[in-house]
């Protein structure tokens, strides 16, 4: 009985320093978005939600990248109850901004802040954003595309993926 104790454990042992020691990158995949520029696609049916607390330094990479995108994109920005300059930053931008309000028991800051934003939303697609992402050229009309393509899509976009096989 001791003997495959011992046997499991060096299994087990074995197993754990292969996932340690493999590169294992669960965020690579074969699936890549390419943004292109599709000549004059409307993006008017396409509201940008985007939670931000004390983002204003980065907020309007954020936003000018957006207004890249399309002029007729919407654009929402949930001001979270910064301390700093967020909600200054995107007014400079004409963005639409909401005020957050504090977070009902058993709910966290972004997702409340999130819930807030839906409220407000007329538009038949939500692009989820945070206030650190800067999309590239093209990258909405890429979405609605594909989108009209599958009728059943859903894309996450990683900000700088991490190089690290511990991370």
């Amino acid at each position: 009985m001791i003997e495959l104790a011992t046997y499991l454990a060096f299994i087990g042992a074995f197993l754990w320093w292969m996932i340690v020691l493999v590169r294992w990158r669960p965020w690579s995949t074969q699936e890549a978005l390419e943004s292109t520029h599709h000549g004059n696609v409307s993006l008017k049916e396409i509201t940008a939600l985007i939670p931000a607390r004390n983002e204003g330094q980065l907020i309007g990479q954020t936003l000018d990248a957006l207004g890249v995108q399309r002029h007729d994109l919407q654009i929402i920005v949930i001001d979270d109850q910064s301390d700093d300059d967020t909600a200054e930053q995107t007014n400079k931008w004409g963005a639409t901004i909401l005020s957050g309000t504090s977070p009902p028991i058993g709910w966290s800051g972004k997702l409340w802040a999130l819930e807030q934003g839906l409220g407000k939303i007329s538009t038949t697609y939500t692009l989820l954003l945070d206030a650190d992402i800067a999309l590239a050229p093209g990258t909405g009309v890429t979405l609605l595309k594909k989108e009209s393509a599958r009728r059943e899509f859903s894309a996450s976009i990683l900000n700088g993926a991490p190089s690290s096989p511990f991370c």
